[in-house]
C-alpha cells in the first residue's frame, strides 16, 4: 500500500513525521509522501523514522502561489 499525500505538524497536519511515519506503518503502508505545505523540514525525520520499518518516503511539498491576474 502506498500514501503519497500527506502533511505533518511542519504544515497544517496533527501528527509529527515520526508519529506519521509509526501510524503508516501500523497500517501496512510500504511507500509514504511527505508532502508539507511551503516545507521541506519533515524529510529527514520521516526517512530516519521509516528504517525501521524498511518504508519508503517519497519527498514532495505543495508550493502556495498566488495568480495576480497578470
Amino acid at each position: 500500500m502506498i500514501e503519497l499525500h500527506t502533511h505533518t505538524t511542519y504544515s497544517d497536519g496533527i501528527l509529527t513525521p515520526q508519529q506519521l511515519v509509526e501510524r503508516a506503518a501500523n497500517a501496512g503502508v510500504k511507500a509514504l509522501a511527505i508532502t508539507d505545505h511551503d516545507t521541506l523540514h519533515g524529510w529527514n525525520e520521516a526517512i530516519a523514522a521509516a528504517i525501521p520499518h524498511k518504508m519508503e518516503i517519497v519527498p514532495g511539498v505543495v508550493i502556495s502561489t498566488v495568480y495576480t491576474g497578470r
